[in-house]
């Protein structure tokens, strides 16, 4: 899911074993949601490399992103070392939208 109002994007928890990443320098920590009270979770920040797959099979060249790894069951791409490198196409009537790498 593409969250465009996320900067760094959220991984499960459950993928850590399945996945190669190297940890950065802010290790596990806790986020504080801003402007919502009482909202509050754990994350571990890593870099891992990925690439994105489209629904005909059509894949991106692989890259290395900073995530967070949290207790979701959702993928949310953000901003940060994702969409940052993408151009979001959007066609708000019809609800669909893909993104295009350059280059």
């Amino acid at each position: 899911m593409v969250d465009t109002g996320a900067q760094t994007s959220l991984m499960p928890d459950e993928l850590m074993p399945l996945v190669e990443y190297r940890l950065s320098e802010r290790g596990r920590f806790v986020i504080e949601q801003a402007g919502i009270a009482a909202q509050s979770f754990d994350a571990i920040e890593a870099y891992v490399t990925i690439f994105l797959e489209d629904i005909a099979g059509t894949r991106s060249e692989e890259f290395e992103a900073r995530v967070w790894f949290t207790d979701t069951i959702k993928f949310l791409i953000g901003f940060s070392g994702i969409l940052d490198r993408a151009v979001l196409h959007l066609d708000m009537p019809n609800l669909i939208g893909y993104l295009d790498f350059p280059g």
